[in-house]
């Protein structure tokens, strides 16, 4: 059905360029300099979205690049008695395997209950050419209310038209995962203390 809809929309776009550049052309005397406008003004139109796309995810990976701006502001001491890391002292979903979905789904719950995260609906746009956003959040402790991290995310809306006709888009945060985050986060400690 996406396949229909891409093509339905490539075949409107072709038609559009074609009008556009054809009433584009008639501003220009002499028929050889009517058609040499109307082919260019057509190979302009019928490329805008790629090189739309072309400009602006240059422009997001460039700011994903150097989004490495996690800040960390304070730890949550973890022990083996938290069930987040193993006796001896190694995370435990990077010990567990890939398919123990329930455990893994268990300590993810976990590390959720105990984190508050504010501030991931606020977006700013960054670019006034794309569809270019960045949005600040913070993570909190669940318990006291101490903030222990905050960084920015950054979101693209895949090109100005691809976004309006698809909806598509792109996003990248200074980690991998989440589980990498709540890794610095929860830090382990024999004792559970720091």
């Amino acid at each position: 059905m996406a396949g229909i809809l891409a093509l339905a929309a490539a075949l409107i776009w072709a038609l559009v360029c074609a009008i556009g550049a054809n009433l584009f052309s008639r501003l220009f005397g002499g028929r050889l300099r009517q058609t040499i406008v109307g082919i260019i003004a057509f190979l302009a139109l019928i490329s805008a979205p790629f090189v739309d796309v072309a400009l602006g995810t240059a422009q997001f990976n460039d700011l994903c690049a150097k989004s490495d701006n996690l800040r960390l502001v304070g730890t949550i001491a973890s022990s083996s008695s938290t069930g987040l890391y193993t006796e001896s002292g190694e995370w435990k979903l990077a010990v567990l395997a890939p398919n123990q979905f329930e455990e893994r789904h268990a300590l993810s719950k976990k590390m959720d209950s105990l984190v508050r995260w504010e501030g991931g609906n606020e977006y700013k746009r960054v670019s006034r050419l794309f569809p270019i956003y960045e949005r600040p959040t913070q993570i909190y402790e669940a318990s006291s209310n101490r903030l222990l991290a905050e960084f920015k995310s950054y979101h693209y809306g895949d090109g100005l038209f691809r976004s309006q006709l698809l909806g598509s888009g792109k996003q990248c945060f200074p980690w991998t995962t989440g589980h990498d985050l709540y890794k610095t986060v929860f830090v382990f400690h024999r004792s559970g203390q720091p």
